[in-house]
């Protein structure tokens, strides 16, 4: 992908600038988004945005997305049925893509001349950070089956490889939410849990005189298995220590 790392982003006026616009309080005092409320105030990292060149652009050095060839297939699907909707998101300070790599990989495939993107003003650290998480954390969400059927009775594309997707998406989390069984079906496989299976684990490693010692008071302490005496252990101790 064409760029020099390191390059700086030149800085350009987004056509409807509705995020970090800043505005005037009752004394005419110029005042920030997160100025004006209470509570916790997130930091606006949002510096610019508009329209740029993608020869321009710089991939990420430490981006770990691989995107497989189907993926790239839907993407291009997508981007001709509805057009941009989400913006390439580009570091001011090292001029490297944050989020968008495979959108500016295909416009510069299909020989866009302008992609629309969004500047962010973060630190090495940060950015890596984002680079990161940006993706998981949406990840994370939940499926509900009946709202995505719900959604998609509603959508109507011809586009054969987001049709395919679509179609693989919702047959995979039907087939996942039918198939999550209840805690009655495990009880019925598996047969009812013990109690202990839920206790914590103790591991401790010792030089051999205390491990010598453990195995003396255990073989002297009362109860029928290891827990039991462990226990009278313990409480030995307790009582030990708060005479």
């Amino acid at each position: 992908m064409a760029g020099v790392k390191g390059k700086k982003v030149p800085t350009a006026k987004a056509e409807s600038p509705a995020v970090g616009v800043r505005g005037k309080d009752e004394k005419g005092k110029s005042q920030s988004p997160s100025d004006s409320g209470g509570g916790a105030r997130w930091k606006n990292r949002i510096v610019g945005g508009g329209l740029i060149d993608p020869k321009k652009l710089t991939p990420n050095e430490m981006n770990w997305r691989q995107h497989s060839g189907i993926q790239q297939e839907v993407l291009e699907g997508a981007l001709d049925t509805v057009g941009w909707v989400q913006d390439v998101i580009v570091n001011k300070r090292t001029g490297q893509i944050v989020d968008g790599h495979l959108r500016v990989a295909i416009a510069l495939q299909r020989g866009e001349l302008q992609v629309p993107y969004k500047l962010v003003d973060l630190s090495e650290k940060e950015e890596k950070l984002v680079l990161a998480t940006f993706d998981p954390i949406g990840a994370m969400a939940s499926a509900d089956a009946e709202k995505l059927h719900e959604l998609l009775e509603g959508v109507d594309v011809q586009n054969r490889s987001i049709q395919q997707m679509l179609t693989d998406m919702q047959a995979e989390i039907t087939a996942a939410s039918r198939n999550i069984p209840s805690l009655d079906d495990l009880e019925e496989k598996y047969g009812q849990t013990e109690d202990s299976a839920f206790w914590p684990v103790i591991r401790l490693q010792v030089p051999q005189e205390a491990f010598d010692l453990y195995v003396t008071l255990m073989s002297r302490a009362p109860g029928d298995d290891e827990v039991a005496k462990f226990t009278a252990i313990l409480r030995v101790a307790r009582n030990a220590t708060t005479k």
